[in-house]
């Protein structure tokens, strides 16, 4: 019987390392093939790799590096390369391997802990440019810039709005108004999901809990109370409540967990949902793939309370440019960093963070920015802790499987169990993200 089980094991273990074996072979072979061979334009200069991820700039982006490698007299080549949803695991691979990029936007947490990176400072890099709010920070140290971000809105269709009797030109002022409209669509239009909100990963929850949450407190999108140095999930609570009587009543999709914010607009495109939370992205995405043939409304996202400001937080799962520490290469990086930089900063032709629509008066909404800042002092992007464990507390709290109460709870446990963790290991580690202004 031991033998059994012990071969079962065996072949078990046997047949995991090969799929793993298999899947990284092929995700490695991608990467060569993604990579184009250097012309004949790069023969003898120095060659600088930046990868992006894909965003609404990033096509901007490869149209101003074409042109440096052009027009410059650095002697300097950049090869360009950027991924959609495989950006992660690409840029994990390629840092195991000969492949580094030299300039990337960042992704893990661990590139900082095994200290991979280039400090602005190391690297020689005047950042004066950037807001003190767009520099990323660890430990104190300035390790890159943020170089753009999406606004947070709430949108709807006009037309449905009409159709359900609703006033097609008023969006909802606060989260009642959100339920009496979504109950009133149900009614009327009942093949239509009334509201969708992203919440397929922590990234989309940050933007449907955290970013509604924000005004309640001293906090970020990650829950981080920046003036007491610790997460407080308290303040996720009217929300929670709002999404679980929404759930309860059918008002929300049953499989609300799966809705990345792609799929929202998707959704919303083939008109299958009638209100929801909207990102920048959404914008140059009816613009340029999807043009659609009904009327739209956005506004700021909804109130919880009559009282609250309207001051928000730039989102974006990556957005922040950084450095490898490479050595032998380290003039030619510089350089096309603080070119990069620059660039990315005050060149009209990017128009990161500049969020204009010249002809489309119904996406100014979008462009209206003045109330959004960076989340300076936050130190989420530099730990690694157990995401999946906040993102299925938040769906219980929503399903009603646990209460609200209870959900909170266990979040600000979990979390100070984790801080606690770190600040073991370095003890002052959090007096770094603690706003003292």
């Amino acid at each position: 019987m031991n033998n059994k089980k012990r071969i079962r094991v065996y072949s078990i273990l046997v047949v995991v390392l090969l799929v793993t074996s298999l899947i990284v072979r092929v995700t490695l072979t991608r990467m060569q093939r993604s990579k184009s061979e250097y012309p004949e334009l790069a023969e003898g200069k120095s060659i600088v790799s930046i990868w992006l991820k894909d965003s609404y700039y990033s096509e901007s982006i490869r149209s101003v590096v074409d042109k440096y490698n052009y027009e410059n007299n650095d002697n300097i080549y950049i090869d360009y390369h950027t991924y959609a949803a495989d950006y992660f695991n690409l840029l994990r691979l390629a840092m195991m391997t000969r492949d580094k990029p030299d300039i990337f936007q960042f992704g893990f947490y661990d590139f900082l802990k095994d200290q991979e990176l280039f400090t602005l400072n190391e690297i020689g890099i005047d950042y004066s440019k950037a807001l003190d709010n767009n520099v990323f920070y660890y430990k104190g140290k300035p390790m890159g810039v943020k170089v753009a971000g999406n606004t947070v809105k709430f949108i709807w269709n006009k037309d449905m709005f009409e159709k359900a009797g609703l006033d097609p030109d008023r969006g909802p002022r606060n989260w009642d108004d959100v339920i009496k409209y979504a109950r009133v669509i149900k009614e009327k239009i009942p093949q239509v999901i009334p509201f969708e909100f992203p919440a397929a990963g922590f990234y989309d929850l940050k933007v449907s809990i955290g970013e509604t949450s924000v005004n309640q407190g001293d906090i970020y999108t990650s829950f981080w109370d920046y003036k007491n140095g610790k997460y407080d999930y308290n303040y996720s609570k009217d929300i929670l409540e709002i999404y679980n009587q929404m759930y309860s009543e059918g008002l929300i999709s049953r499989n609300f967990n799966t809705i990345s914010k792609n799929n929202i607009r998707e959704d919303f495109f083939y008109k299958k949902t009638a209100m929801a939370i909207s990102v920048y992205e959404d914008k140059t995405y009816f613009l340029t793939n999807k043009f659609l043939d009904f009327d739209m409304g956005v506004t700021t996202l909804p109130k919880i309370h009559g009282a609250d400001d309207e001051n928000y937080y730039f989102m974006e799962d990556v957005n922040c440019l950084v450095a490898n520490k490479n050595e032998e290469n380290v003039d030619s990086i510089r350089k096309v960093y603080q070119w990069l930089l620059d660039v990315c900063l005050n060149n009209e032709e990017i128009d990161i963070l500049k969020f204009k629509s010249e002809y489309y008066q119904v996406f100014e909404e979008y462009d209206r920015h003045d109330n959004f800042t960076f989340e300076k002092k936050d130190p989420t992007a530099t730990l690694g802790f157990n995401q999946s464990n906040i993102n299925n507390l938040f769906y219980d709290g929503i399903r009603g499987t646990k209460k609200v109460e209870d959900v909170i709870n266990r979040l600000n446990g979990f979390m100070k169990n984790f801080t606690d963790e770190v600040k073991q290991i370095e003890k002052n580690y959090f007096d770094n993200y603690v706003d003292k202004e």
